[in-house]
């Protein structure tokens, strides 16, 4: 399903709460999932959407819909059952689905929910191992469109968390955990020195005046990157850059974090006159300053330095 056409079925459904799957009494709910003839099996398979609980009638705004969807999404699905836990369309789908729902919940409703999934799939080491690449797939790798770092760190803190977690996964979590948690929103950006195309050393701190409304985007990018050449030439073109540049609210550096001096040079012409453009006179990847999974990596820093948005997409100003 498209992520968009997603998204806008599951805000309507939050909003009308017109599910089926509980039975009310008396404005309580009762769970029956328990029971082994309330699961999915393999006969039942199209969408986890098609088994979602009936919202209680008390439970009135969209985050308390997503708060109760996010901790009774998997209360119906039979982890034991193979045919369905170790289904790759199906499981893709239905956690595509959780994750639209748990981004209207709030975050303990969402690390509940997390919590409750892991405990599930953790049936067998199979299925916890599979669904922790489902997870990776969607919130983790760089390219996927519901990529989300911060529900990623909340999946991994609970899967770490796990007495079913073998020790080889654990410290293979542990370690991309290490690697998301760098440079998170609320965090001073960190430091690093430049050589800018005039030829003048500088450092990424010098270029902020604290204290001021000026956010600096900031973009690491490669001058053979054909995503970043496409990404570079649209910003330089957006109407609504332009203006924030103009009136003093953005400013944009762009700095090449790799080593070839001469490969940066040569396709400097080809970079915006009104941006700041440099190449980092330290290893930033090498010294993990910086983790670059796909270039361009985007941030946009705050007048303090402090990241405001991490991985921010291009089209924010398009």
């Amino acid at each position: 399903m498209d992520c968009k056409i997603l998204l806008i079925s599951i805000a309507i459904l939050l909003m009308a709460g017109a599910c089926q799957g509980l039975h009310h009494k008396n404005n309580k709910t009762e769970i029956s999932s328990n029971n082994e003839k309330d699961q999915l099996t393999i006969n039942d398979k199209g969408s986890m959407m098609d088994y979602l609980p009936l919202i209680p009638d008390s439970l009135t705004t969209p985050q308390e819909r997503g708060n109760f969807l996010t901790a009774h999404f998997w209360d119906r699905m039979n982890f034991s059952d193979t045919a369905l836990s170790l289904d790759t369309a199906f499981m893709e789908q239905g956690f595509a689905d959780f994750l639209a729902i748990a981004g209207a919940a709030d975050e303990d409703a969402l690390r509940r929910g997390m919590r409750i999934l892991v405990k599930r799939a953790a049936v067998s080491t199979e299925t916890l191992a599979f669904m922790t690449h489902i997870a990776e797939k969607y919130l983790y790798e760089p390219n996927s469109p519901m990529l989300n770092e911060s529900m990623f760190i909340i999946w991994g803190n609970e899967l770490v968390a796990s007495p079913e977690i073998d020790e080889t996964n654990k410290i293979r979590m542990h370690e991309q955990l290490r690697i998301a948690k760098k440079n998170r929103p609320g965090d001073k950006a960190t430091d690093f020195r430049f050589v800018d195309r005039e030829g003048k050393t500088a450092k990424l701190s010098e270029w902020i005046t604290a204290g001021t409304e000026t956010e600096t985007l900031l973009i690491f990018y490669d001058p053979d990157c054909e995503n970043c050449k496409e990404i570079i030439k649209d910003l330089s073109m957006s109407q609504t850059l332009a203006q924030l540049q103009n009136s003093g609210q953005v400013r944009v550096i762009a700095i090449y974090p790799g080593a070839d001096k001469a490969l940066w040079k040569k396709k400097l012409d080809g970079m915006p006159a009104g941006w700041t453009v440099g190449i980092a006179t330290e290893d930033i990847e090498e010294e993990e300053k910086y983790i670059f999974p796909a270039m361009p990596v985007i941030y946009l820093l705050d007048g303090n330095g402090r990241v405001k948005v991490k991985d921010l997409s291009a089209t924010s100003f398009l």
